[in-house]
């Protein structure tokens, strides 16, 4: 992998301090391979080539079929988010879970990034793994979250939320794609007057990539070949 700008992108930050929280509890020598979780977004998607680039166990849980045969190609594991009602009742988190865990041979995901989206936060909590690391970075769905705090500390569970994105972080960020990380671009370039459908169809999941809202009069030349 080409060797990233100073002004590292969300995804790079993000896995570092997972990455690095993780083995405050795990050593290298004690685990050298970690097992990794992330949900849907264009963020898990740099997040798990991040990871596997390193030699770990990437897992990219997605309702759409081409975020998955994407991730697929770089020997990253694909879950069908939609084979588990995308978590709307209990018995769905703990089939997730369970899946997961025999997945993983029993343990669960030593990381996982979340982004606190709504319905996938509980499915996140419930597959991790004792001394595990739910990680995410400012851009969750759902307003309010709570968890089970004597469960987590029984388990050695850390829960990580930060804001890592700023104007300079997004270019920097922006700049990589297609060159260090290729990451899976939504079919249709949206107008502004589509805002509202495009959110409401992040948040179920229906998207086949990373979101695209038009803004300005003329696109830039890195996304105007997508342009219909």
């Amino acid at each position: 992998m080409a060797a990233l700008p100073l002004r590292a992108p969300t995804a790079y930050h993000l896995w570092r301090r997972a990455e690095g929280i993780t083995r405050l509890k795990v050593s290298r020598e004690k685990l050298a391979t970690l097992n990794v979780l992330g949900f849907g977004g264009g963020v898990s998607e740099l997040f798990l080539m991040l990871a596997k680039h390193e030699g770990h166990r990437a897992f990219f849980c997605s309702g759409s079929p081409e975020r998955r045969e994407h991730l697929a190609a770089l020997g990253i594991e694909g879950i069908d988010q939609k084979k588990f009602n995308r978590f709307a009742a209990a018995d769905d988190v703990k089939a997730f879970a369970k899946d997961v865990k025999e997945r993983s041979g029993g343990v669960g995901a030593h990381i996982v990034c979340d982004m606190l989206r709504g319905a996938v936060y509980p499915a996140g909590l419930a597959a991790l793994a004792r001394e595990g690391t739910n990680v995410s970075a400012g851009w969750q769905l759902g307003q309010k979250v709570a968890y089970d705090s004597a469960l987590l500390s029984v388990k050695q569970v850390t829960l990580d939320h930060t804001h890592y994105d700023t104007i300079d972080g997004c270019n920097a960020c922006t700049e990589l794609y297609g060159a260090v990380f290729r990451p899976t671009v939504h079919r249709e370039i949206y107008s502004f007057a589509d805002l509202p459908r495009a959110v409401r169809e992040m948040h179920h999941n229906t998207q086949t990539g990373i979101p695209i809202v038009r803004v300005a009069d003329e696109m830039p030349a890195a996304v105007r070949a997508l342009a219909v």
